[in-house]
């Protein structure tokens, strides 16, 4: 049995084993080591010494007065030989700031303390005035905040089981007022779906990167209890793949109707592996990542038939008609000259009854840009599926133009503001979006070969992280290949008709 140190035995041990030979004797009360830490005071201490007793009796008051059920947890982190100077300082600071009997916030002070991450939330940040709504028409202004004051309402909200949890997340993530607002309301939510368990706390915290993630994951949880898919059956599923909030998102809006039938559990086991690893560009991909980007998408972007085929496998008219920047997986194929997978997916359109008369930003559909690269037995086929050869583009022209104009350098024509601003236009301002996937249609119209865009690639790294870059070192590179190429097209014998009430197919 460890027994309290003497007055006389300072001198000859440590500060901190004296004082950790108080705290250890079995079952003493709050009031005996306030009354034996102030006897302290009787011997001779030195500076450091003295300033931490006197830290120590504040603390220990402080606990008392609070009436904290485990009243030697925050004394033994503050006499710990690894906490830093600046969070014993912090952990006096916060329990005196803790309201009374609140010990899961206490515990969770303790916590950061141990891990010397306290001080963050004890110090004063200083901030613009900020406007914080109370309700009613009400704000109030703060000047200056303790990030402390949100453990308050985190803490209310977890359970007392996941505080260590918690604590944890807070210490290896730098989070903010409005994160931790977040997260107290995530955790609110959760408590009440019923659905806070050892298992969700395994899985969740270390995808919580910012309130504004955290706001995702409370509206996809939410709309899964408002589907009734919230059960724990269906979270072991979606845990491994939680780092893939975008798809998990997308995924439960396309497949609406299909979970909700009795078998949502089986389908769910069997597509949303696929349609998440799908839903991952490839490491050989340079583009901007588009969290609105389906697989059937991906596949287009990089020429991945095998992908493309195992996503029509299980496409339904929901994925087929999903937009991303205003593009169908079929009006991209069309854009990027890929005919091949525009086949391929109009095929699965016509099968399931889809619409294929979707615009672009510039008003372009899949069979404007199937006439711009006079992919004739496209057109054919895009016409049998019910497209419009008389619907007008942004430039007031039908089908008909795309394929009969003589396109040269000067439709193609850099006509305003330069990419990296984000705004410009051609010319033709129809054709704008050519100048985003140069590469990728001269991929496809072969034009280059992967070798040489691989080689392009190496010797401009920031083509690599810029979309403004890859515009200079791809669009100005293969626009004079792209006229030439449409010239030969014009100089071929025509294999689609027009007549002024419209657009025919002919053998």
């Amino acid at each position: 049995m460890i027994m309290a140190a003497t007055i006389p035995h300072i001198e000859t041990i440590t500060f901190n084993d004296w004082f950790l030979a108080i705290i250890d004797t079995p079952g003493i009360p709050i009031d005996e080591i306030e009354t034996r830490a102030a006897e302290g005071f009787k011997r001779k201490l030195t500076e450091r010494q003295f300033q931490q007793l006197t830290e120590l009796i504040h603390l220990i008051s402080f606990i008392k007065h609070r009436r904290f059920s485990n009243h030697t947890l925050a004394l033994r982190i503050y006499v710990d030989e690894n906490t830093s100077s600046l969070s014993r300082t912090a952990l006096v600071e916060a329990v005196r700031m803790l309201p009374p009997e609140d010990n899961k916030t206490y515990e969770l002070v303790a916590y950061l303390a141990q891990k010397n991450k306290l001080e963050r939330y004890t110090n004063i940040t200083k901030v613009p005035p900020l406007q914080i709504y109370q309700g009613d028409g009400v704000f109030e202004q703060y000047d200056e905040w303790i990030l402390l004051f949100e453990l308050f309402g985190l803490t209310q909200a977890t359970p007392n089981d996941f505080i260590p949890a918690i604590a944890h997340l807070l210490i290896i993530k730098n989070l903010g007022i409005p994160d931790l607002r977040a997260l107290s309301k995530l955790m609110s939510t959760t408590h009440k779906l019923g659905i806070l368990s050892q298992s969700f706390m395994n899985n969740m915290p270390p995808h919580l990167c910012n309130g504004q993630i955290m706001e995702k994951y409370e509206s996809l949880l939410l709309k899964l209890q408002i589907n009734d898919l919230l059960t724990e059956e269906i979270l072991e599923v979606i845990y491994p793949l939680l780092n893939q909030l975008d798809a998990l998102d997308a995924f439960f809006s396309l497949y609406h109707e299909e979970l909700s039938h009795d078998s949502a559990l089986s389908f769910l086991r069997e597509i949303l592996p696929p349609f998440c690893a799908m839903s991952l560009p490839s490491k050989e991909n340079y583009d901007d990542q588009v969290p609105t980007n389906t697989p059937l998408h991906l596949a287009v972007i990089e020429s991945d038939k095998g992908n493309l085929e195992r996503t029509l496998a299980f496409s339904n008219r929901n994925l087929l008609i999903k937009c991303s920047y205003e593009n169908t997986a079929l009006l991209l194929a069309c854009k990027l000259a890929d005919k091949e997978s525009a086949r391929l997916i109009l095929a699965k359109m016509q099968e399931l009854g889809c619409d294929v008369n979707q615009r672009d930003h510039h008003g372009m559909t899949a069979l404007h840009w199937a006439n711009f690269y006079h992919f004739d037995e496209l057109i054919r086929e895009l016409e049998i599926a019910g497209a419009d050869p008389q619907l007008k583009a942004a430039n007031g022209k039908t089908c008909e133009y795309f394929y009969q104009h003589q396109f040269t350098l000067k439709d193609l024509k850099l006509n305003g503001k330069e990419i990296i601003d984000g705004e410009f236009k051609l010319s033709d301002c129809a054709l704008t979006d050519i100048a985003f996937h140069m590469d990728k249609i001269a991929l496809n119209l072969k034009l280059t070969t992967p070798s040489e865009i691989a080689e392009l690639y190496a010797r401009d790294e920031m083509a690599q992280i810029r979309s403004s870059n890859r515009f200079y070192l791809f669009f100005k590179l293969f626009r004079p290949k792209l006229i030439n190429w449409l010239e030969k097209q014009n100089d071929l014998e025509p294999q689609v008709t027009y007549r002024f009430s419209g657009q025919n197919s002919s053998a």
